[in-house]
């Protein structure tokens, strides 16, 4: 599957003319959730060896590897996920499958034929040297048609052989057989085959011309080296004995106890593996192409989205972000190679490449939190983690190692102001108080404060968050203030106000130009003082010094003004009871 799903991705990125005849080739059969499936022929009927054979479903990892784009070098994601066969021997849901299908798998699942459904399986036993597997399933009723490990005799040169399995298609309900010989003996203990099996087979029962199980299929010629039609089988001998010692050993009631443990959860996982392998591979690709050239809708990534709303599983959530990324990649390359969704011109590949790129880096940073472990086994997730980081400062300089943005020479992203998360805002700006009776009076009025914008998108451009922080200004009267008898003359008057902020913000626009207003509470600590002259009817002079302070709650501030990009403009205004009444003023800041 990692092979084949590397090789369609190339083919994607690259736009080739296959893509149309990958997708007609594969048109016949079930694409996506909810297409038409032709029923089997009447006249095609499947016995108890059919009936016992089931397919093998294994997840693993995402691999990274870099590939090269029209304008820039990606890293693109390459899901460890395949599916084989296996075989049904204890009808208390014991299979027999081959080793390599299950290795190093972190989950398996079994689907039984005819709609028996998707069940969890652990293995049991595994045999890395012979390439056979032990795995049980737990499905609640015994299995009626199971083809037992009972002792057959030896297999014989040229003896006619048949291998069953799902070969190639994960999608089809019944399996498929094929026919050969037993050419001969090899060292270790393995059987030749005279047979032409694929991938898929591997796992698959074999049997005699008596319908006895005679050994599993678990390797078939390499093509690639001139080898075709050779096959080879493990025979039954040491899988039964393997089988006893599981069963004496305790080996396999542990695993029917584990089995037994969070049902449900165990459950969902294996439906979500089902899923991913029948679905995924050079299938979505294909998908993501035509939808990216509005040919098609994306259904499998709609479906997978619906399996990442629930999923729990951090492994799971991995492959899916591989599968979206790639997506991404498509629909990137399909337009022109462009480096990021939000440069792309409207139209199918961009909201492909929006949506996609977005459940991506969602499915990540949950996995992640979850289990920071699996980068471990999924490599290709601290990169795709890395790049949302970068993409929230500036991308690597020109000779770096690409990430799965994608890497051309000297480029810079520009950072959004309006992402999720508390961010510092430093506002400064002259003021002029406004007093009644009296003469304005200019002054200074300083800002910090952490907007969070919790809601919206980037599609309508709005976002609404919440404002905190703390501030100070200050006002100094230059002019002279005199009561309505003219007793006294004011020299010099001061008013401080030291306050907290909380209230609401708004920012209507993209992440260069945009609107911004806010409104906020400021209660806090205020000290107006001031000296003046006193003179008496009599004549004398005195000169007075008074000073107030105290806590001031009732008082507020609101503010509209222009962002752009780092910085913003606009004007403020400050209400506070009961002496500085209005205090209007402007304001210039930046984001950090």
């Amino acid at each position: 599957m990692s092979r084949l799903h590397a090789f369609a991705l190339l083919l994607a990125l690259a736009g080739s003319s296959l893509l149309p005849a990958l997708a007609a080739a594969q048109a016949a059969r079930p694409a996506a959730p909810g297409s038409s499936r032709i029923a089997p022929l009447d006249d095609v009927t499947y016995g108890r060896v059919d009936q016992a054979t089931v397919r093998v479903f294994a997840v693993r990892g995402v691999r990274a590897t870099e590939v090269a784009g029209q304008r820039v070098r990606r890293v693109v994601a390459v899901p460890e996920a395949g599916h084989g066969s296996g075989v049904l021997v204890d009808p208390n849901g014991v299979i027999v499958t081959a080793a390599h299908v299950v290795a190093d798998a972190r989950h398996v699942a079994v689907r039984l034929p005819r709609g028996g459904g998707v069940h969890p399986a652990v293995v049991v036993h595994r045999d890395d040297a012979l390439d056979f597997a032990l795995l049980l399933v737990r499905t609640g009723s015994e299995h009626p048609a199971t083809l037992p490990l009972a002792e057959a005799p030896p297999l014989r040169v040229r003896q006619t052989v048949d291998a069953i399995g799902y070969p190639l298609d994960p999608n089809r309900d019944q399996p498929q057989s094929t026919r050969g010989i037993v050419s001969a003996g090899m060292d270790g203990g393995l059987v030749q085959l005279g047979i032409s099996v694929n991938p898929g087979n591997s796992g698959g029962p074999l049997i005699d011309e008596e319908e006895r199980l005679v050994g599993i299929v678990v390797a078939r010629g390499n093509p690639e080296a001139g080898v075709q039609g050779i096959g080879v089988a493990v025979p039954i001998a040491p899988i039964r004995a393997a089988y006893e010692q599981s069963t004496r050993g305790g080996a396999m009631s542990r695993a029917w106890t584990a089995l037994g443990e969070a049902p449900v959860e165990r459950r969902h996982i294996a439906e979500a593996v089902d899923a991913i392998v029948r679905l995924g591979g050079p299938d979505v690709l294909a998908e993501a192409a035509q939808a990216a050239d509005g040919a098609v809708a994306p259904e499998r990534l709609r479906y997978f989205a619906q399996l990442a709303r629930t999923a729990t599983d951090p492994d799971v959530m991995a492959l899916l972000s591989g599968y979206f990324w790639d997506a991404t990649l498509v629909a990137l390359e399909r337009a022109g190679g462009w480096l990021r969704p939000e440069q792309m011109p409207q139209g199918p590949a961009r909201d492909l490449a929006r949506r996609a790129a977005g459940w991506a880096f969602h499915l990540a940073q949950r996995a992640v939190r979850t289990d920071p472990s699996v980068v471990q086994r999924s490599p290709f997730l601290s990169q795709l983690v890395q790049a949302r980081a970068q993409a929230s400062s500036q991308a690597p300089q020109a000779g770096s190692a690409p990430t799965p943005l994608g890497q051309p020479e000297g480029a810079r992203v520009v950072p959004p102001p309006e992402g999720r998360g508390w961010f510092p805002m430093l506002t400064v700006g002259p003021t002029m108080a406004l007093v009644t009776p009296g003469e304005p009076a200019p002054g200074l009025a300083v800002e910090l404060a952490f907007p969070a914008y919790l809601t919206g998108s980037r599609r309508s451009k709005a976002r609404l968050g919440i404002l905190a922080g703390a501030g100070f200004s200050m006002n100094r009267f230059l002019n002279g203030r005199a009561d309505e008898l003219e007793l006294w003359d004011t020299s010099e008057k001061y008013s401080f106000h030291v306050h907290a902020l909380a209230g609401l913000a708004l920012r209507l626009g993209g992440p260069r130009v945009a609107f911004v207003a806010s409104a906020a509470w400021t209660p806090g600590w205020a000290r107006d003082w001031g000296c003046w002259d006193e003179r008496s009817y009599y004549g004398s002079e005195d000169t007075v010094c008074v000073a107030v302070e105290g806590e001031t709650l009732r008082a507020g501030r609101f503010s509209v003004g222009v962002a752009f990009g780092r910085f913003h403009l606009g004007l403020r205004l400050g209400l506070r009871d009961p002496d500085v009444v209005v205090t209007p003023g402007l304001m210039l800041g930046t984001t950090f």
